[in-house]
């Protein structure tokens, strides 16, 4: 039989110890990961359906939006805009050839805010034109009901930026990421003058500078009643509100930045670069804020097509985290616009063969 030796006191304080130590800095640490990033208190599955009424004949390069009772899907072919109504989905209008002659589109992006006319409280929505570095401004109910001079097309103000992506325009303001070192640029259309927004949040460790509009390429609301700009960065898991004059009202992390400071060291060694994206397209009312969370790597979302667990992530314009809605049937969305009045959220799916207009019901 065994017999155990008999224990030395002094070995096992010293044991005891460096358990006690380990254990509080494992705790420690836990508690210092948990506390850097705030979590979303409800989590809602949602479930959406294919709206077989319409369909979208492009691979890319979509966008919606939805204003009043119209959902208008913008292509890069001809017929660029389509209106449907939101009611029983027919076709109202459809309009736009790709071109460089008057009235025509290059690269066109439609934007998700809109101004109204005075006389008719029409929406004018705006489409900005990539190539052509123009601001196309179309009266959408001039447009489906064919009255004339209802779409206006004119350079942008601050021809001295060659904008990468644009996101709001009014008769006040632009916004846009140009090229450089810029996160993006406030353009007051009024004054001439242009407000820089730099690189943040800052992060604890080195990222160099090619890779700065990659990593902070954010995706843009504006609450113009509040003069308010959210701005959700595409690799950093991060929401900043600020206001016009670059005041931070709120910046909210909502996971780690694990997944970004080991695909540098990672690239570093090997110039293999994989990192998780996050919220990559984003929507808005004076009330809220809707980002489309991709919560994948690029090589799950591009290369093998095998993500998991995308959400919509909801915030109100004060930064506070209110629910995260998960796409339990685990589509693969591009592009989408909120009808915030029928809490309906429209989306397209690039992916799919027959169908690739969604809708999911948030209610």
């Amino acid at each position: 039989m065994f017999k155990s030796k008999e224990s030395n006191p002094f070995c096992l304080s010293i044991l005891s110890f460096f358990i006690i130590t380990s254990l509080s800095f494992t705790l420690l640490n836990c508690t210092e990961d948990k506390a850097s990033f705030q979590q979303f208190n409800e989590e809602v599955p949602i479930y959406g359906e294919f709206v077989k009424e319409i369909s979208i004949f492009s691979q890319s390069n979509v966008n919606l939006m939805v204003v009043d009772s119209f959902l208008v899907i913008q292509t890069r072919q001809d017929n660029v805009l389509k209106v449907y109504n939101t009611n029983n989905f027919q076709l109202l209008v459809e309009y736009g050839t790709i071109g460089n002659g008057d009235l025509q589109f290059g690269t066109p992006e439609l934007l998700k805010n809109y101004r109204r006319t005075t006389n008719k409280n029409s929406p004018i929505i705006s489409v900005y034109d990539l190539d052509r570095r123009e601001i196309n401004e179309i009266d959408l109910l001039g447009l489906i009901n064919d009255e004339p001079q209802f779409h206006n097309q004119n350079p942008i103000d601050d021809r001295d930026n060659y904008y990468l992506n644009f996101y709001y325009s009014s008769e006040e303001y632009y916004i846009g990421v140009p090229d450089g070192s810029k996160k993006f640029i406030l353009f007051d259309r009024i004054g001439k003058n242009e407000i820089i927004f730099p690189y943040t949040p800052k992060l604890d460790f080195e990222i160099e500078p090619v890779w700065m509009y990659s990593i902070y390429r954010p995706a843009i609301a504006v609450n113009k009643g509040k003069k308010r700009i959210a701005a959700a960065t595409m690799l950093i898991p991060n929401l900043e509100i600020s206001d016009f004059e670059q005041n931070l009202i709120a910046s909210v992390s909502y996971d780690t930045v694990d997944s970004l400071k080991n695909g540098l060291e990672v690239y570093r060694k090997s110039e293999w670069f994989d990192s998780k994206h996050f919220i990559k397209d984003i929507d808005s009312n004076n009330d809220y804020i809707l980002g489309l969370n991709y919560n994948n790597s690029s090589t799950a979302i591009y290369n093998n097509y095998d993500h998991q667990d995308l959400n919509f992530l909801q915030f109100d314009w004060e930064g506070n985290l209110l629910k995260k809605f998960i796409l339990a049937d685990n589509k693969f969305v591009e592009s989408f616009a909120v009808d915030f009045d029928n809490n309906k959220v429209y989306c397209f799916l690039p992916h799919e063969k027959e169908y690739n207009l969604y809708v999911y019901d948030l209610n």
